[in-house]
């Protein structure tokens, strides 16, 4: 656990209205800075499914740090990405009233989620990926103040459950997502490939516009969605048939991307 100077308060809450329309309220504040830093209270569509293509970005700017975090929602699919620099360790209070399938990609700084309605934390060092059903989650986020960097896709189950292997090592998370139970796809997290690097860095530089922009961003979001599930596979198919236990086989990836990343 960190230890904190002072507390500081991030409120989000998205109220699912019908017809799959949220009312998305954001908060922003600090225990010891009364005065409201961001209030957002915008209805519009989380996952749009009738063409339209929203994006929004929202700058930090204020003694808890300097960053900015973007948004692109559009048929199914909500794109998030930022990158912060915080004056100190800080601890997140977040309510999220959406069910989500979330491809999550730490690409810098550590983070701890502490989730009132799941039994494990959630941790992600830098260079770690994973996929993380997430339905009505309410708890706390812990982040160093070391910088953080992040990639997330958010996916309608519905549009999830196209993808999904039959393949039994995918059965739990299925199952799970039908019960709506929270729940990570996996327990540990897995590294972030040098192939899912340059799909996630043509998904943030892409410079197309219109329906061609959905459409590339669209295959994009698929294709690194199968390198996830792929990698999953490929990881507990060695695992059943390697006498390498789980933690050095992640040792072996973590030096396998050392290197790539280190020519």
């Amino acid at each position: 656990m960190f230890s904190y100077a002072e507390r500081n308060i991030i409120t989000a809450k998205r109220n699912c209205l019908t017809n799959n329309i949220n009312e998305m309220r954001l908060r922003i504040h600090t225990s010891d800075f009364p005065e409201l830093v961001i209030e957002r209270d915008d209805p519009r569509m989380f996952y749009p499914t009738n063409g339209l293509f929203k994006e929004h970005s929202v700058t930090l700017n204020n003694r808890l740090g300097r960053g900015y975090y973007k948004e692109i929602y559009f048929d199914g699919i909500h794109i998030g990405h930022g990158n912060a620099s915080l004056s100190q360790q800080t601890l997140v209070d977040f309510d999220s009233q959406y069910e989500t399938v979330e491809m999550h990609f730490s690409l810098k700084g550590f983070s701890r989620s502490n989730n009132h309605n799941m039994a494990q934390k959630i941790d992600f060092s830098p260079c770690q990926h994973n996929i993380i059903y997430a339905n009505h989650l309410k708890g706390t986020m812990e982040w160093n103040d070391d910088g953080l960097q992040i990639f997330e896709i958010n996916l309608q189950p519905a549009f999830f459950a196209k993808y999904l292997p039959e393949d039994h090592f995918f059965q739990s998370f299925k199952k799970a997502i039908e019960k709506g139970s929270s729940c990570l796809i996996q327990n540990e997290n897995n590294w972030i490939t040098n192939e899912m690097y340059e799909i996630i860095h043509a998904i943030i530089h892409c410079n197309r516009t219109g329906i061609y922009k959905k459409m590339y961003l669209e295959a994009k979001v698929i294709e690194l969605l199968l390198l996830q599930l792929e990698q999953i596979q490929d990881i507990n198919t060695s695992a059943t048939s390697s006498k390498l236990r789980k933690k050095d086989i992640d040792k072996l990836y973590a030096v396998r991307e050392f290197i790539i990343q280190n020519l």
